[in-house]
């Protein structure tokens, strides 16, 4: 059986072309690598859920993926604040299975729980409120009735204002001290998250053994992802085409 690997964070936007190219060019390498691929929330820097328009920078990317789909490889897209509408045409066109919240699985043979992680942002409540009306869909009716050029032109000042260069922060504490608590008492084995920019494997002692967290970093300065195989789950950080990935242990490691 082939791995299952799972990235959040890609932040596509069609305009850091060579950025954007390392993104499609590890896509199509799960062509032949890939049993199920978990795209966890914010694959697009901005993605309003249009039914009869895509935005063409993208192009290259739903290419890869639909490539990924036809090769067989099993993919499942999660909405997050950047990307909070996937719509219908992500599952009609491509056959993608989507999920605008959270979703109990399996994963190393463990119970897992995946979301994107934006709605329970622990740092402020200002921040998970921004994040819910991102996720309002009034807002999305009101952006697909604008003209396509336009709402582009206005999700780009969005994904712009909430930046992806800031000095790099860590990972919040309250996951750990109380939303990882939390999941664990709900009773998954390992959770996995995106939203936080942050390349993060810890586990936490719980009623169950221990809780593991892996926070998937992103594809802006980390280049990080999860591969399960078999029993076995590790974060990992792309080194390029011709390489093979750095296994990361545990910890929480900077972007390089």
């Amino acid at each position: 059986m082939r791995p299952t690997y799972l990235l959040s964070d890609l932040h596509y936007d069609g305009v850091d072309i060579a950025r954007c190219d390392r993104v499609v060019r590890f896509i199509r390498r799960l062509m032949t690598e890939a049993g199920h691929v978990y795209l966890v929330g914010d694959v697009f820097d901005v993605w309003l859920g249009h039914q009869t328009t895509v935005y063409a920078p993208y192009f290259p990317l739903l290419r890869a993926v639909a490539d990924l789909v036809d090769a067989g490889v099993r993919v499942s897209l999660f909405a997050g604040n950047h990307d909070p509408a996937p719509g219908r045409f992500m599952t009609d066109q491509f056959g993608i299975e989507v999920h605008t919240a959270g979703l109990w699985t399996t994963l190393a043979e463990k119970r897992a729980w995946i979301e994107h992680g934006d709605v329970i942002d622990p740092r402020s409540a200002r921040r998970r409120w921004v994040n819910r009306v991102a996720r309002h869909p009034a807002l999305h009716r009101v952006a697909r009735a604008l003209h396509p050029d336009w709402a582009w032109s206005a999700a780009r000042v969005y994904g712009a204002a909430l930046g992806h260069d800031a000095k790099y922060g860590g990972l919040p504490s309250g996951l750990t001290t109380e939303y990882l608590p939390e999941r664990a008492r709900a009773g998954a084995d390992v959770v996995v998250l995106g939203h936080y920019h942050c390349a993060v494997d810890i586990s936490v002692p719980s009623a169950r053994g221990e809780t593991r967290l892996f926070v998937l970093g992103d594809w802006v300065r980390h280049f990080t992802f999860a591969r399960v195989d078999g029993d076995d789950i590790g974060l990992f950080r792309d080194t390029g085409d011709a390489r093979a990935p750095e296994r990361l242990g545990s910890g929480d490691h900077p972007p390089r």
